[in-house]
């Protein structure tokens, strides 16, 4: 466990293994719904409703070492920042809405 700076934002990030799957848990002092972890998955879902295709290519590119954000812009020819460029690709796709 330790404590972090992502994205000029302390954070609290906790990575582990079980069942031989990583995991990771990250905390922040901000609402959930402003969170960037939190909009990644509302985007990831929100691309796998429209293309469920993705899924297993995806899948692929996780086995392969890409992170999940990284792989799903490496699909959809997001270029720069993943996790940035994800969230972008988020609103301009009108998956969600940030005002």
């Amino acid at each position: 466990m330790k404590r972090t700076i992502v994205r000029d934002r302390e954070v609290v990030k906790a990575n582990f293994f079980s069942n031989n799957f990583e995991l990771e848990l990250f905390g922040q002092n901000q609402p959930t719904c402003l969170q960037k972890a939190y909009l990644h998955m509302i985007i990831e879902y929100g691309i796998l409703r429209r293309n469920p295709s993705l899924k297993g290519k995806v899948i692929e590119l996780k086995k392969q070492g890409y992170k999940t954000e990284p792989a799903f812009c490496e699909l959809l020819g997001i270029k720069g920042d993943p996790y940035e460029g994800l969230v972008q690709y988020g609103i301009k796709e009108r998956i969600i809405n940030w005002d």
